[in-house]
């Protein structure tokens, strides 16, 4: 080195020196600021997602109003039956069907009840009921039970002809023709706080 001339010495300590700032650089202050700028956004995208859960914890209440007032709105409209056990609101819908289909001038040959269901804070009560009916008695059954209050539903329906020969031969009329009927009937009870 005591050969090169003062010039080349400083551009050659010059040098030397960018390429040892250049190497603290890369392998010391690049890879922290990577770091740095990784955690940054890891940071913004914690924060985000902190204020969704913000947002979604903040509905909880608004929910809880709605659903409330939704379960007090059907249970003074008359939606409900106004039963305190599954039982209770089995045999009030009993009474009903009788009524109905009493009033129809169909028989009613059996009814029994179906388990209960919890659904949503309600439980769904039914009753499954068998008659013999001809079509204008079925009919006048079906739209008494959907337009009752409080609400009840038919589900399962299954009707079958009687007197299969009668009909086949053209003798008697169709809407005479004596149906076998069966069905649940259900309704709903507000379920018990637990």
């Amino acid at each position: 080195m005591s050969g090169l001339s003062p010039v080349t010495r400083k551009l050659l300590a010059v040098t030397l020196l960018i390429l040892l700032a250049f190497g603290a650089w890369s392998l010391v202050a690049e890879p922290i600021l990577a770091r740095h700028d990784l955690y940054r956004q890891q940071i913004e995208e914690t924060e985000a997602l902190l204020a969704r859960y913000r947002s979604v914890i903040g509905t909880e209440a608004a929910l809880k109003r709605e659903r409330a007032l939704l379960e007090e709105t059907a249970t003074a409209s008359g939606g409900l039956l106004e039963a305190d056990s599954p039982n209770l609101g089995a045999a009030d819908i009993q009474t009903r069907i009788k009524a109905i289909v009493d009033a129809s001038g169909a028989s009613l040959k059996s009814m029994g009840n179906v388990p209960p269901e919890s659904r949503e804070g309600f439980q769904r009560v039914a009753t499954r009921v068998n008659l013999l009916s001809d079509t204008r008695a079925l009919q006048q059954v079906l739209h008494d039970i959907e337009t009752a209050r409080p609400y009840l539903f038919v589900d399962n329906l299954s009707v079958r002809a009687r007197n299969r020969r009668a009909r086949r031969n053209g003798e008697g009329d169709a809407a005479a023709a004596q149906l076998q009927v069966g069905f649940d009937v259900y309704g709903f009870i507000q379920a018990a706080p637990q």
